[in-house]
Parts: C-alpha cells; sequence; structure tokens
C-alpha cells in the first residue's frame, strides 16, 4: 500500500503507516520518486516471497522424500509418491499438482481432521486463496477415488471443520 497525499504533518503519515502503508509520499511529486518507490516496494515482496517459497519447497520435498514410495490409500487404490501417480484397480488415473499435494496431504495425517485453514496454509501455502477453492479440489479428488463421489468412503466431510481420511486396516 502506497499512501500519496497533500497532507504533510507526522501525525498523518505515522497513521498511514501504522494501517499498513508501505510508504508515504507527499504532494507535489514526480513520476521518478514514484517509480523508483513502487520498484523497490515490488522487489522486496518478490524477493520476500522467493525466500518463502525456497523454504516451503524444501520442507515438501524433505517431508516426501521421507515418505516410502507407494501408499495405500484402500485395497484398490495406491498412491506412489516417487512417481506422483495414483493408480486405481491397476490403471493410471490422472492428477493435477493440486490434487496430488492435498491427497498427499490427507494420507499424512490419515486419522484426524485437516482443517481448510490448514489446507491454505501448508498445501497451497498462500493464506489468499479463497476456502471456497478447497471443496471444488475435494471434489475432483472424490470424482477420481470414489466409488460414489456423492457419499464418499475415502474423503469424508467433517461438515464446518474440514475432511479426514480415516485409519484403515492395511
Amino acid at each position: 500500500i502506497l499512501f500519496i497525499s497533500a497532507r504533510t504533518s507526522d501525525d498523518d503519515i505515522l497513521t498511514a503507516l501504522n494501517i499498513g502503508g508501505d510508504d508515504y509520499i507527499k504532494k507535489p511529486y514526480t513520476l521518478n520518486i514514484l517509480l523508483a518507490k513502487v520498484k523497490a516496494i515490488l522487489n522486496r515482496y518478490e524477493k520476500a516471497a522467493e525466500a518463502a517459497n525456497a523454504v516451503s519447497a524444501k520442507a515438501v520435498s524433505v517431508s516426501i522424500e521421507a515418505e516410502t514410495s507407494e501408499r495405500r490409500i484402500t485395497k484398490d487404490i495406491l498412491l506412489d509418491t516417487g512417481t506422483r501417480k495414483l493408480y486405481k484397480n491397476g490403471k493410471e488415473v490422472t492428477m493435477k499438482q493440486m490434487e496430488y499435494k492435498m491427497l498427499l496431504y490427507l494420507l499424512n495425517n490419515r486419522g484426524r481432521v485437516v482443517t481448510k485453514d490448514e489446507f491454505l496454509r501448508n498445501v497451497w501455502e498462500d493464506e489468499y486463496i479463497g476456502e471456497g477453492t478447497i471443496p471444488v479440489h475435494i471434489r475432483h479428488l472424490r470424482e477420481k477415488i470414489e466409488k460414489d463421489p456423492n457419499a464418499p468412503d475415502i474423503i469424508k466431510t467433517v461438515w464446518g471443520v474440514g475432511y479426514i481420511i480415516e485409519k484403515t486396516e492395511e
């Protein structure tokens, strides 16, 4: 957030910065100054985003490497984490990257309810995605692995909380 204002008192500047502003430019200003400040803010944002992605990518790769290559979901459904492929009745089922990440996260937390906020933080790694996105991806996953996606046996909804894959006898 960049404030541009004709108000020049210290109180006005402090208020703008304290409510979340990244910078405050007093009028009159030149376009060169405005452009330089916008570039500086964008550079800081991009560096912070790169650093966050590097840390999360390292954490995800470590957790995936620690997994065994094959994860049995049911007797007929297998997730191969080495190849990132899903097999149902011996046939490969195509999955998108986010579907794979969500399914793997649910399997890693099998027997525990995974909240929507937890998905947003740990799978999407972006808290600005609307939580309405999660049910859409869950529905797509169910269409790929459930016998009847409208009456799921594998990925169950805990209404108002999140989703769970219950522990089974493997």
